[in-house]
């Protein structure tokens, strides 16, 4: 089994990373499985072939003391069923990067303890798009949200691929105590028929996708504030008592 091997150098965690990776992509997904995941994508789209987001989410990811966010993969504007089936055998594979093995080794987690769930989520068409955090992770308040929000999908927030606006809210009443504009030049959107693309703005040559300059801090701030994703997390947090972060 590649799992019994035991690790004696970083060389050898990518060797275990990519040995199980290849079985993992090799390996024929069980028909049961694609049946059931075509037969959902279907339902969710009414029959129509539906741009779909197909993540990540690893058992690991958020524990006290270590955060795996992102080191698994994320899929965008995923359309049709064989596309979607593609992208969730790769976020199957995705446990096993390089980076998470590492990182698991150098934290003393057993490889052989770590799961992975995939979640395919209608998309939509975002203006804008972030990542929310419940308490603010620099100060540790816990009656302070933070968000970092960019043009676009959050892709290019969460790959740190741009320097979004950010914003730390009051969650109690809503008002904002610090707003950072960001430059917001690099620009992540959906593209017709599935797939994505990026764009780097340039003020003297704007990308035909994205919308002008002078729009984007207060697009950024208005949809943010309007949309009812700052209240659903705030709401989660509560339920569960303890912070909570999401994209």
């Amino acid at each position: 089994m590649i799992l019994d091997k035991k690790a004696e150098s970083p060389a050898d965690d990518a060797s275990l990373a990519e040995a199980a990776r290849t079985c993992l992509l090799a390996a024929a997904m069980p028909a049961n499985v694609a049946s059931a995941i075509g037969g959902a994508y279907r339902v969710l789209g009414s029959g129509e072939p539906i741009p779909v987001a197909v993540r990540s989410s690893a058992t690991a990811e958020d524990l006290p003391f270590a955060s795996f966010a992102g080191q698994q993969d994320t899929y965008l504007n995923v359309v049709g069923i064989e596309a979607v089936l593609e992208a969730v055998r790769n976020c199957w594979a995705s446990l096993w990067t390089d980076r998470a093995v590492s990182y698991r080794a150098r934290l003393g987690i057993d490889q052989r303890s770590v799961q992975l769930a995939v979640v395919v989520q209608r998309q939509i068409e975002a203006e804008v798009a972030g990542v929310l955090f419940t308490a603010n992770p620099l100060t540790g308040k816990r009656r302070q949200a933070v968000i970092d929000a960019n043009p676009g999908l959050g892709e290019a927030v969460v790959s740190g691929a741009t320097n979004p606006d950010h914003f730390v809210v009051n969650t109690g009443s809503g008002e904002i105590v610090e707003c950072q504009p960001g430059d917001k030049r690099v620009v992540i959107q959906a593209t017709a028929g599935g797939g994505t693309h990026s764009c780097r703005r340039v003020r003297s040559r704007r990308c035909i996708h994205c919308p002008p300059m002078h729009l984007i801090p207060m697009m950024c701030c208005a949809s943010t504030f309007r949309s009812t994703s700052f209240k659903a997390s705030i709401g989660r947090s509560r339920l569960w008592g303890s912070p909570r972060s999401g994209s």
